[in-house]
């Protein structure tokens, strides 16, 4: 969940349970996009998480 450093301006939401999260996770991705702010429910899911 969020904007890959690779590309601004970017924002992604992948989630196998998305049925059940996808409002949830809507309104996180949102707040995030219009504060411009990381927020921290969402830290453990981001894709810099793969980075070595």
């Amino acid at each position: 969940m969020g904007a890959p450093p690779s590309v601004p301006g970017h924002y992604e939401a992948v989630a196998h349970s998305g049925i059940t999260l996808g409002p949830v996770i809507g309104r996180l991705l949102a707040a995030e996009i219009l504060s411009g702010k990381g927020g921290e429910m969402l830290a453990d899911f981001r894709p810099e998480r793969f980075s070595p």
